[in-house]
């Protein structure tokens, strides 16, 4: 085998190994080409959402302030900003890994946001504790430790 051969092969196989079924055609190139764009883009939302992240640690001195104030709803406030950004940064985490472990704990946190922020019924509670129980046993049981 050529050393161009070994080498194209060796370059490929970072990718998906069924994404590029027409490799050395055009429509492969195209492929890589269409892969290495969304790859940038990809750094580029993720990069503004780190921005993002930053530029709202602003907040946190009046979201204290408010915690004085307000009482209860207060920290509700800064519990529910905090949990914004933990959701934030694991979606980040998502966009950058991409694997299936870091979807799943992304849609328990954001499950575990909801529940903990706003007031539901002891059956609307029931139902999130299920979900996040069910959530815990895909995890354990479907995400194989190739997935994470």
């Amino acid at each position: 085998m050529s050393d161009e051969v070994k080498s194209s092969k060796k370059d490929s196989s970072s990718f998906s190994p069924k994404f590029f079924d027409a490799e050395g055609s055009v429509l492969g190139k195209l492929q890589k080409v269409l892969h290495v764009i969304t790859a940038v883009i990809e750094t580029l939302v993720a990069m503004v959402l780190i921005a993002g992240v930053v530029v709202a640690f602003l907040d946190v001195p009046s979201i204290f302030a408010g915690i004085n104030g307000n009482g209860r709803e207060g920290l509700r406030n800064l519990v529910s900003f905090m949990a914004t950004i933990i959701i934030v940064v694991e979606f980040i985490h998502v966009i950058v890994s991409q694997n299936l472990g870091s979807v799943v704990e992304i849609i328990m946190l954001a499950i575990t946001r909801e529940l903990v922020i706003r007031e539901y019924t002891t059956w609307e509670l029931l139902a999130g504790v299920v979900c996040i129980a069910g959530l815990f046993a895909v995890k354990k049981y479907l995400v194989t430790k190739k997935d994470r």
